[in-house]
C-alpha cells in the first residue's frame, strides 16, 4: 500500500453513550470546543484534549498498520480502497474490516481480509511523544533531501502539495511518516524524501523528546523539480 489517510472518524463515550463524527481533526476540535453542549449545560465529552490525543493515537496506529498491507497489482493506477478500523479502548485492541475497492482493482488477494493490531503501536502519550504547537516549538531541519519527481507524474502533468505528518524521534530522525493529504502519484516520492530528513532535537526541560509535526512537500512542473 502506498499511503493511507483518514476520510472520517467517530468516537463514542462509553460512560454516557455520547457520540460524535468528524471528517478532519479541525472539525473534531470545533465540535469539542462547544458545539456539543447539551441543554443542561454539560458536555458529553468534558476533556477535549484527551479525546484529541486518543484520536491522534488511533489514526496513527491505523495508518502505521495499513501501510504495511500488500495488495495484488491493480488493474489501473492509482487504485483506491476504503478500509475501516474499529478501536476498543477497554479491550486495548482494534480490528479492521474487509477492504472495499473504490477504483483500480479488478480483485483483491494476497492480504488477510481481517486483521487485528494493538492499540498502542504508534506514537501516544505512553512514549512521551508531544505534538508541536504552543510551548512545543517545531524542530529545525538540519538535513534536507529533495524528493525525486516521478516520471509518471510528470508525464501526466500532476503537481501539487502532499501534506505529511511525521513523528520525529528524540534524536531528530524521522521515525514515522504518513500522508494526510494525498496526491496518489506523488505520495511515495514525498514519503521517501521526508523519511531521510533530520531535525535538531526538541528539548523539554532540557531533555530531548519525540514530537509529531506536519510537513509539506510541494511538487511543481514549472522547472520539473519538486520543492519542499
Amino acid at each position: 500500500m502506498t499511503a493511507a489517510r483518514p476520510v472520517s472518524f467517530g468516537i463514542r463515550n462509553q460512560n454516557n453513550g455520547a457520540q460524535l463524527n468528524a471528517s478532519s481533526r479541525t472539525s473534531l476540535e470545533a465540535l469539542l470546543g462547544g458545539a456539543l453542549d447539551s441543554p443542561g449545560g454539560r458536555r458529553p465529552f468534558t476533556d477535549g484534549a484527551t479525546v484529541v490525543r486518543d484520536i491522534d493515537a488511533m489514526l496513527l496506529a491505523a495508518s502505521t498498520a495499513l501501510t504495511q498491507w500488500r495488495f495484488e497489482a491493480p488493474s489501473s493506477a492509482p487504485a483506491i480502497a476504503r478500509i475501516s478500523a474499529s478501536f476498543d479502548l477497554v479491550a486495548s485492541k482494534a480490528t479492521t474490516g474487509a477492504p472495499a475497492p473504490l477504483s483500480g482493482f479488478a480483485g483483491m488477494a494476497g492480504i488477510p481480509m481481517r486483521t487485528v493490531f494493538a492499540r498502542r503501536t504508534a506514537a501516544g502519550s505512553d512514549d512521551g511523544t508531544l505534538r508541536v504547537g504552543g510551548q512545543i516549538r517545531a524542530p529545525q531541519k538540519v538535513v534536507n533531501v529533495s524528493p525525486v519527481y516521478p516520471q509518471e507524474a510528470q508525464d501526466a502533468r500532476v503537481q501539487g502539495i502532499v501534506i505529511i505528518e511525521t513523528k520525529v524521534g528524540a534524536d531528530g530522525s524521522v521515525a514515522e511518516a504518513w500522508v494526510l493529504r494525498s496526491i496518489p502519484l506523488l505520495d511515495q516520492a514525498a514519503l521517501d524524501a521526508v523519511r531521510q530528513w533530520r531535525y535538531s532535537p526538541t528539548l523539554l526541560n532540557g531533555a530531548p523528546v519525540p514530537v509529531i509535526m506536519t510537513v509539506t512537500v510541494n511538487f511543481t512542473l514549472s522547472d520539473d523539480e519538486p520543492r519542499d
